[in-house]
């Protein structure tokens, strides 16, 4: 009886110590799988090579009126040529509405030409109609289209990219060189300062992006674990130990069927074999 106790008992702690073994080596490759889902991720930086300075010339400001900054100067111009391109639209406008409404335009204007004792009313209204079918047909569509040029230029200005500044600085440009033929000296250094301001402003645009340029680029690899411990998961695989006395595993062979390796996935998710270690145990006193 004391021997079959004995026997029982053995027998329950190796089928305990089995499943635990089965148990840890299961946990083990769940792990191993989920760890192969994780995203890892490299990093690599290079830098780019530096770019020549940019040359600012003679006529370079970095202040607007000693105070504000180049942008500011940039966009009250801007500002200015929008409202011009505006205001040149009403006039073309008041022109059109002024041709359409001849009739009622020349009976409201002959009281005002008799009270300014002119004597010639009908010749003066006649002359001035004459004005405005001209003023209609030749005048008009130019007033139009530089309202439209004046309008998108200043729209141009508020743009603050290198593109629209160099084509804001030669609309100033040439405009200054017209004035400069066409206009009184307080326009011309209006228009000579305002050339210079925006030649400076497309000149910082153009460095701040070539310092952009020349930052160092940060390049990202994107991988995964099983990836990366692919040459690792031959050293991990688990390990079954079980502890057998000599003396009674001849009778337990004898006893239980002979069971089949137990197949144990590794972190890779392929099947393996757990080897079995035993162990053997000197025989006790009791048993001798």
């Amino acid at each position: 009886v004391r021997e079959r106790l004995r026997r029982q008992s053995h027998n329950k702690h190796h089928r305990t110590s089995a499943g635990r073994s089965m148990m840890y080596s299961k946990l083990e490759s769940e792990k191993g799988v989920e760890a192969a889902q994780v995203e890892v991720l490299t990093a690599t930086t290079t830098a780019a090579p530096p770019s020549p300075p940019t040359k600012r010339g003679f006529f370079f400001l970095s202040k607007f009126l000693c105070c504000l900054e180049v942008s500011t100067g940039v966009k009250v111009y801007g500002l200015l040529d929008t409202l011009a391109g505006v205001v040149t639209f009403l006039a073309s406008f008041l022109v059109l509405w002024a041709r359409t409404h001849e009739h009622a335009f020349d009976k409201a204007l002959e009281p005002v030409l008799i009270q300014a004792n002119t004597t010639d009313v009908e010749g003066t209204i006649h002359e001035i109609n004459h004005r405005l079918n001209e003023a209609s047909v030749s005048v008009v569509p130019l007033l139009f289209l530089t309202s439209l040029i004046f309008m998108w230029l200043g729209a141009t200005a508020f743009k603050m990219d290198v593109d629209s500044a160099r084509k804001y600085y030669a609309w100033k440009l040439g405009y200054f060189l017209v004035s400069f033929f066409f206009g009184g000296f307080c326009h011309f250094l209006f228009n000579f300062y305002a050339a210079v301001i925006c030649r400076s402003h497309w000149l910082l645009l153009q460095e701040e992006k070539t310092a952009v340029a020349s930052l160092p680029v940060t390049v990202v690899v994107v991988g995964t674990r099983q990836q990366h411990q692919a040459d690792d998961a031959e050293d991990n695989k688990p390990t079954e130990v079980v502890v057998v006395d000599d003396h009674h595993q001849q009778e337990e062979e004898e006893q239980q069927p002979q069971e089949e390796p137990t197949a144990v996935e590794n972190t890779q998710g392929e099947g393996l074999e757990a080897p079995l270690i035993v162990v053997p145990v000197p025989p006790s006193s009791s048993d001798k």
